[in-house]
């Protein structure tokens, strides 16, 4: 899961997940055709990804997120060593 993945480092990071072999799930604010964008280049990686409207600065906003993550996606795995 990217927080912010629909744009500069956020969706760097989506991308390098999905390129590595990851489905994921990323948030964004207001722009959801910079969102959709991202999740198109990931499904032409051959992988899963879907976009959560969700404010990083709403606690309930990212809880429900992850939830909606999870209920999609399955459980969440933790990437780690990552270098974008």
């Amino acid at each position: 899961m990217v927080f912010g993945g629909s744009r500069g480092i956020g969706a760097a990071i989506a991308n390098r997940l999905a390129g590595d072999g990851f489905d994921l799930a990323l948030t964004y604010v207001s722009q959801p055709d910079r969102a959709a964008e991202v999740v198109q280049a990931i499904n032409g990686l051959g992988r899963s990804a879907i976009a959560i409207q969700a404010d990083s600065a709403d606690a309930d906003a990212i809880t429900a997120s992850v939830a909606h993550a999870v209920d999609r996606l399955g459980m969440l795995e933790l990437a780690s060593a990552l270098v974008v």
